[in-house]
Protein backbone atom coordinates (compact mmCIF):
# COMPACT_ATOMS: atom_id res chain seq x y z
CA UNK A 1 0.00 0.00 0.00
CA UNK A 2 1.22 3.16 -0.88
CA UNK A 3 0.66 6.80 0.71
CA UNK A 4 -0.24 8.31 -2.75
CA UNK A 5 -2.37 5.15 -3.59
CA UNK A 6 -4.61 5.61 -0.98
CA UNK A 7 -5.59 9.65 -1.57
CA UNK A 8 -7.18 8.98 -4.49
CA UNK A 9 -9.35 6.67 -2.93
CA UNK A 10 -13.02 7.54 -1.67
CA UNK A 11 -13.31 5.47 1.15
CA UNK A 12 -9.90 5.84 3.63
CA UNK A 13 -9.39 6.60 7.25
CA UNK A 14 -6.76 9.50 7.67
CA UNK A 15 -4.50 8.93 10.20
CA UNK A 16 -1.60 11.39 12.15
CA UNK A 17 1.29 9.30 14.02
CA UNK A 18 3.64 11.62 15.87
CA UNK A 19 6.56 10.20 16.94
CA UNK A 20 8.99 11.86 19.86
CA UNK A 21 12.53 10.55 20.59
CA UNK A 22 13.76 10.54 24.06
CA UNK A 23 17.47 10.26 25.57
CA UNK A 24 17.62 7.22 27.98
CA UNK A 25 20.50 5.33 29.20
CA UNK A 26 22.77 2.70 27.52
CA UNK A 27 23.90 0.74 30.29
CA UNK A 28 22.36 -2.21 31.50
CA UNK A 29 20.80 -2.05 35.11
CA UNK A 30 22.78 -3.90 37.78
CA UNK A 31 24.92 -6.02 35.26
CA UNK A 32 28.28 -4.78 37.68
CA UNK A 33 29.96 -3.20 34.93
CA UNK A 34 27.86 -0.44 32.88
CA UNK A 35 25.76 0.14 35.46
CA UNK A 36 26.35 -0.81 39.05
CA UNK A 37 23.19 -0.16 40.76
CA UNK A 38 22.12 -2.80 43.97
CA UNK A 39 18.32 -2.05 44.36
CA UNK A 40 15.82 -4.43 43.28
CA UNK A 41 13.77 -1.82 41.75
CA UNK A 42 14.80 -1.18 38.29
CA UNK A 43 15.14 2.47 36.49
CA UNK A 44 13.69 3.45 33.46
CA UNK A 45 16.88 4.26 31.49
CA UNK A 46 16.37 7.92 32.23
CA UNK A 47 18.35 10.30 34.69
CA UNK A 48 15.74 11.20 37.47
CA UNK A 49 15.04 7.81 37.83
CA UNK A 50 18.24 6.43 37.58
CA UNK A 51 19.96 4.17 40.52
CA UNK A 52 23.76 4.90 40.09
CA UNK A 53 24.29 8.44 38.70
CA UNK A 54 27.78 8.00 38.18
CA UNK A 55 27.85 5.64 35.39
CA UNK A 56 24.82 7.17 33.90
CA UNK A 57 25.20 7.23 29.90
CA UNK A 58 22.45 9.07 27.64
CA UNK A 59 23.60 7.60 24.26
CA UNK A 60 20.83 5.67 23.95
CA UNK A 61 17.04 6.98 23.06
CA UNK A 62 13.62 5.79 22.87
CA UNK A 63 10.46 6.66 20.78
CA UNK A 64 7.11 7.17 21.99
CA UNK A 65 4.28 6.86 19.03
CA UNK A 66 1.10 8.43 19.44
CA UNK A 67 -1.56 8.08 17.06
CA UNK A 68 -5.14 10.09 16.04
CA UNK A 69 -7.70 9.19 18.41
CA UNK A 70 -10.81 9.37 15.89
CA UNK A 71 -8.91 6.34 13.93
CA UNK A 72 -8.04 2.74 14.58
CA UNK A 73 -4.54 2.06 15.75
CA UNK A 74 -2.26 1.71 12.61
CA UNK A 75 0.54 -0.36 13.28
CA UNK A 76 -0.42 -2.43 17.26
CA UNK A 77 3.28 -1.74 18.35
CA UNK A 78 2.45 0.10 21.38
CA UNK A 79 1.78 3.61 19.56
CA UNK A 80 -1.33 5.30 21.78
CA UNK A 81 -4.21 6.90 20.63
CA UNK A 82 -3.94 10.65 22.05
CA UNK A 83 -3.51 12.76 19.25
CA UNK A 84 -6.46 15.03 18.83
CA UNK A 85 -4.74 17.60 16.19
CA UNK A 86 -1.65 18.71 14.37
CA UNK A 87 -1.83 22.39 13.88
CA UNK A 88 0.96 23.97 10.80
CA UNK A 89 1.46 27.54 11.96
CA UNK A 90 1.59 29.88 9.40
CA UNK A 91 4.97 31.90 8.36
CA UNK A 92 5.51 34.99 6.74
CA UNK A 93 6.79 34.05 3.43
CA UNK A 94 9.93 36.27 2.71
CA UNK A 95 11.37 36.08 -1.51
CA UNK A 96 15.18 35.36 0.16
CA UNK A 97 15.12 33.13 2.38
CA UNK A 98 13.67 29.80 2.92
CA UNK A 99 10.34 29.16 4.61
CA UNK A 100 10.12 28.02 8.05
CA UNK A 101 7.85 25.72 9.66
CA UNK A 102 6.23 25.28 13.03
CA UNK A 103 3.61 22.84 14.29
CA UNK A 104 1.50 22.50 17.23
CA UNK A 105 0.24 19.08 18.46
CA UNK A 106 -2.53 18.96 20.81
CA UNK A 107 -2.80 15.28 22.56
CA UNK A 108 -5.12 13.45 25.64
CA UNK A 109 -4.02 12.35 28.38
CA UNK A 110 -5.66 9.59 30.51
CA UNK A 111 -4.84 7.06 33.31
CA UNK A 112 -2.80 4.36 32.21
CA UNK A 113 -1.48 1.55 34.11
CA UNK A 114 2.05 1.46 32.06
CA UNK A 115 4.34 0.97 35.76
CA UNK A 116 2.92 -2.99 35.19
CA UNK A 117 3.18 -3.50 31.77
CA UNK A 118 6.67 -1.84 31.31
CA UNK A 119 7.81 -4.49 33.73
CA UNK A 120 8.93 -2.09 36.55
CA UNK A 121 8.34 -1.65 39.97
CA UNK A 122 9.15 1.78 41.06
CA UNK A 123 8.32 5.59 39.58
CA UNK A 124 10.81 7.50 41.64
CA UNK A 125 11.00 11.54 41.66
CA UNK A 126 14.83 12.71 41.03
CA UNK A 127 15.67 13.31 44.68
CA UNK A 128 14.80 9.78 45.17
CA UNK A 129 11.10 9.99 46.38
CA UNK A 130 8.69 7.51 45.59
CA UNK A 131 5.65 8.50 43.63
CA UNK A 132 3.92 5.36 42.53
CA UNK A 133 4.13 1.68 44.22
CA UNK A 134 4.05 -1.59 42.33
CA UNK A 135 0.85 -1.52 42.56
CA UNK A 136 -0.07 1.83 41.51
CA UNK A 137 -0.85 3.73 44.27
CA UNK A 138 0.36 7.24 45.27
CA UNK A 139 2.32 7.92 48.64
CA UNK A 140 0.57 10.82 49.59
CA UNK A 141 3.19 10.82 52.16
CA UNK A 142 5.62 11.96 50.05
CA UNK A 143 3.64 15.71 49.27
CA UNK A 144 3.18 14.34 45.76
CA UNK A 145 0.12 15.60 44.20
CA UNK A 146 -1.60 13.26 42.06
CA UNK A 147 -5.62 13.03 40.82
CA UNK A 148 -6.06 9.70 41.34
CA UNK A 149 -4.27 6.09 42.88
CA UNK A 150 -3.52 5.59 38.48
CA UNK A 151 -2.07 8.77 37.77
CA UNK A 152 -1.96 9.78 34.02
CA UNK A 153 0.43 8.42 31.01
CA UNK A 154 1.84 11.74 30.65
CA UNK A 155 2.42 12.96 34.48
CA UNK A 156 4.57 9.90 34.58
CA UNK A 157 5.80 10.18 31.42
CA UNK A 158 6.78 13.68 32.31
CA UNK A 159 8.19 12.77 35.98
CA UNK A 160 10.52 10.25 33.98
CA UNK A 161 11.88 12.19 31.31
CA UNK A 162 12.15 15.95 32.56
CA UNK A 163 14.49 17.72 29.86
CA UNK A 164 12.00 17.67 26.42
CA UNK A 165 13.77 20.86 24.96
CA UNK A 166 14.92 20.52 21.58
CA UNK A 167 14.43 16.90 21.75
CA UNK A 168 13.43 15.44 17.95
CA UNK A 169 9.51 15.04 17.26
CA UNK A 170 8.76 13.69 13.74
CA UNK A 171 4.93 13.85 12.55
CA UNK A 172 3.31 11.51 9.65
CA UNK A 173 0.40 11.35 7.92
CA UNK A 174 -1.12 8.13 6.37
CA UNK A 175 -4.22 5.84 6.15
CA UNK A 176 -5.58 2.86 7.79
CA UNK A 177 -5.56 -0.53 6.38
CA UNK A 178 -6.76 -3.71 8.15
CA UNK A 179 -3.70 -5.47 7.25
CA UNK A 180 0.28 -4.93 6.42
CA UNK A 181 0.54 -1.60 7.63
CA UNK A 182 3.65 -0.10 8.88
CA UNK A 183 5.45 3.16 9.06
CA UNK A 184 6.87 2.82 5.27
CA UNK A 185 3.54 3.26 3.88
CA UNK A 186 3.05 7.05 5.92
CA UNK A 187 4.80 9.98 5.00
CA UNK A 188 6.80 12.28 7.12
CA UNK A 189 5.18 15.96 6.83
CA UNK A 190 7.30 17.15 9.78
CA UNK A 191 10.92 17.02 11.48
CA UNK A 192 11.76 19.24 14.03
CA UNK A 193 12.49 20.05 17.72
CA UNK A 194 10.20 20.32 20.83
CA UNK A 195 10.38 24.14 22.19
CA UNK A 196 7.57 24.24 24.33
CA UNK A 197 5.27 21.53 26.45
CA UNK A 198 2.07 22.88 27.97
CA UNK A 199 0.03 20.40 30.18
CA UNK A 200 -3.26 21.44 31.49
CA UNK A 201 -5.72 19.00 32.75
CA UNK A 202 -5.73 15.78 30.59
CA UNK A 203 -4.44 17.94 27.52
CA UNK A 204 -1.17 17.87 26.46
CA UNK A 205 0.10 20.89 23.95
CA UNK A 206 3.47 20.30 22.01
CA UNK A 207 5.05 23.24 20.19
CA UNK A 208 7.91 21.77 17.54
CA UNK A 209 9.86 23.89 14.84
CA UNK A 210 11.48 22.61 12.15
CA UNK A 211 15.88 22.16 11.86
CA UNK A 212 15.95 25.58 9.84
CA UNK A 213 14.11 27.55 12.36
CA UNK A 214 16.33 25.44 15.43
CA UNK A 215 19.80 26.83 13.92
CA UNK A 216 18.77 30.22 15.96
CA UNK A 217 19.11 28.05 19.01
CA UNK A 218 22.14 26.42 17.94
CA UNK A 219 25.58 28.66 18.53
CA UNK A 220 28.51 27.42 17.00
CA UNK A 221 31.68 27.42 17.79
CA UNK A 222 29.68 26.16 20.92
CA UNK A 223 30.67 28.42 24.16
CA UNK A 224 33.77 27.50 25.64
CA UNK A 225 32.66 27.15 29.25
CA UNK A 226 34.43 28.55 32.26
CA UNK A 227 38.04 28.40 30.98
CA UNK A 228 39.99 31.63 31.72
CA UNK A 229 43.81 32.68 31.63
CA UNK A 230 45.75 31.74 35.00
CA UNK A 231 49.45 32.76 33.50
CA UNK A 232 50.87 33.76 30.24
CA UNK A 233 54.23 33.36 30.25
CA UNK A 234 56.47 36.07 28.92
CA UNK A 235 55.00 36.50 24.78
CA UNK A 236 58.84 37.36 24.01
CA UNK A 237 60.37 33.88 24.56
CA UNK A 238 59.27 30.68 22.12
CA UNK A 239 57.18 28.59 22.26
CA UNK A 240 54.72 30.80 24.09
CA UNK A 241 53.08 29.21 26.97
CA UNK A 242 49.87 29.48 28.62
CA UNK A 243 48.59 28.39 31.96
CA UNK A 244 44.35 28.25 32.08
CA UNK A 245 41.78 27.03 34.52
CA UNK A 246 39.38 24.34 34.19
CA UNK A 247 41.57 22.94 30.88
CA UNK A 248 39.28 20.07 30.60
CA UNK A 249 36.80 22.42 28.81
CA UNK A 250 39.61 23.73 26.09
CA UNK A 251 41.17 22.02 23.24
CA UNK A 252 44.58 22.23 21.01
CA UNK A 253 43.90 24.25 18.26
CA UNK A 254 43.15 28.56 17.01
CA UNK A 255 41.77 30.04 20.77
CA UNK A 256 40.67 33.68 21.09
CA UNK A 257 42.01 35.54 24.22
CA UNK A 258 40.46 38.88 24.08
CA UNK A 259 41.07 40.34 21.00
CA UNK A 260 43.72 38.51 19.86
CA UNK A 261 43.81 34.70 18.09
CA UNK A 262 46.63 32.21 19.02
CA UNK A 263 46.83 28.72 18.03
CA UNK A 264 47.29 25.80 21.19
CA UNK A 265 49.81 23.41 20.33
CA UNK A 266 49.85 21.41 23.26
CA UNK A 267 47.76 21.41 26.19
CA UNK A 268 47.74 19.30 29.34
CA UNK A 269 44.02 18.89 31.07
CA UNK A 270 45.56 17.96 34.34
CA UNK A 271 47.88 21.00 35.03
CA UNK A 272 46.11 23.02 32.63
CA UNK A 273 49.44 24.34 31.37
CA UNK A 274 49.90 24.62 26.95
CA UNK A 275 52.07 25.55 24.42
CA UNK A 276 51.65 28.11 21.83
CA UNK A 277 53.25 27.97 18.09
CA UNK A 278 51.71 31.10 16.58
CA UNK A 279 50.03 34.11 18.35
CA UNK A 280 48.33 37.23 16.92
CA UNK A 281 47.04 35.18 13.89
CA UNK A 282 44.75 36.49 11.86
CA UNK A 283 45.88 40.23 11.42
CA UNK A 284 44.80 40.14 15.25
CA UNK A 285 47.37 42.31 17.64
CA UNK A 286 49.54 40.07 19.68
CA UNK A 287 49.78 41.50 23.28
CA UNK A 288 49.96 40.22 26.82
CA UNK A 289 46.51 38.94 27.91
CA UNK A 290 45.59 39.41 31.59
CA UNK A 291 44.83 37.02 34.33
CA UNK A 292 41.35 36.14 34.63
CA UNK A 293 40.95 36.91 30.41
CA UNK A 294 37.96 34.81 28.61
CA UNK A 295 39.26 31.80 26.74
CA UNK A 296 37.31 30.75 23.37
CA UNK A 297 37.85 27.68 21.43
CA UNK A 298 37.59 29.15 17.49
CA UNK A 299 36.87 26.83 14.34
CA UNK A 300 38.73 27.43 11.34
CA UNK A 301 36.62 27.09 7.89
CA UNK A 302 39.24 25.43 5.84
CA UNK A 303 39.15 27.07 1.89
CA UNK A 304 36.28 24.84 0.66
CA UNK A 305 33.05 24.82 -1.76
CA UNK A 306 30.12 26.63 -0.24
CA UNK A 307 28.12 23.83 -0.84
CA UNK A 308 30.29 21.41 0.87
CA UNK A 309 30.05 23.96 4.19
CA UNK A 310 26.80 24.23 4.02
CA UNK A 311 26.45 20.72 4.59
CA UNK A 312 28.71 20.38 6.66
CA UNK A 313 26.70 23.18 8.74
CA UNK A 314 23.63 20.98 8.53
CA UNK A 315 24.90 17.60 9.16
CA UNK A 316 27.59 18.15 11.96
CA UNK A 317 26.90 21.75 13.45
CA UNK A 318 23.12 21.41 13.37
CA UNK A 319 23.08 17.59 13.58
CA UNK A 320 20.14 17.12 12.04
CA UNK A 321 20.15 13.20 10.19
CA UNK A 322 20.91 12.51 7.29
CA UNK A 323 18.08 11.54 5.62
CA UNK A 324 16.22 15.15 6.06
CA UNK A 325 19.21 16.62 3.86
CA UNK A 326 19.46 16.59 0.15
CA UNK A 327 22.75 15.94 -0.13
CA UNK A 328 22.53 15.20 -4.29
CA UNK A 329 20.58 18.89 -4.71
CA UNK A 330 24.06 20.14 -2.72
CA UNK A 331 26.32 18.49 -4.78
CA UNK A 332 24.43 18.76 -8.03
CA UNK A 333 24.53 23.06 -7.70
CA UNK A 334 28.49 22.74 -6.34
CA UNK A 335 29.04 20.97 -9.54
CA UNK A 336 27.25 23.72 -11.49
CA UNK A 337 29.57 25.53 -14.28
CA UNK A 338 30.98 29.00 -12.55
CA UNK A 339 30.27 27.65 -9.29
CA UNK A 340 33.68 26.42 -8.12
CA UNK A 341 34.59 29.13 -5.87
CA UNK A 342 36.68 28.11 -2.83
CA UNK A 343 35.36 29.95 0.54
CA UNK A 344 37.42 29.85 3.86
CA UNK A 345 36.33 32.12 7.85
CA UNK A 346 37.77 31.77 11.73
CA UNK A 347 34.74 31.61 13.74
CA UNK A 348 36.47 33.31 16.85
CA UNK A 349 33.22 33.53 18.83
CA UNK A 350 29.78 31.54 19.26
CA UNK A 351 27.60 33.05 16.76
CA UNK A 352 23.98 31.10 15.74
CA UNK A 353 23.90 28.87 12.83
CA UNK A 354 21.06 30.84 11.48
CA UNK A 355 23.69 34.01 10.83
CA UNK A 356 26.11 31.34 9.17
CA UNK A 357 23.55 29.28 7.02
Amino acid sequence: MAYDDERTKLSRIPVQYVKITLPECASTFSDGVSCHATVLNKCYQTYPTCKDRTHWNPNSTHSYGFVSNDAPLPFRTGERPYVKSVSHLPQQIKNEVTVKQRVTVDLYDEPDNDVVTEGYAWLMTEDGKIIITEDDTAIAAEGILVESSVPSYFKKLFARHQDWYNRQIEIYEGFYVATNLSIDNFKRKFIGKIKGVEVNGNNVKIEAVDYLQNLADIQYPPPTQDVTLKKMYDPSLSPWKIKVNNPQNLSTGYIAIGEQIMHLATLSTVTGKGEIDSIGDFLTLAADAGKGAAVQVCKFVTPQSPFDIMTTLLSSWASIPSSSIDTTALANLKSWPGRECYMTQLLSEPKGLDELF
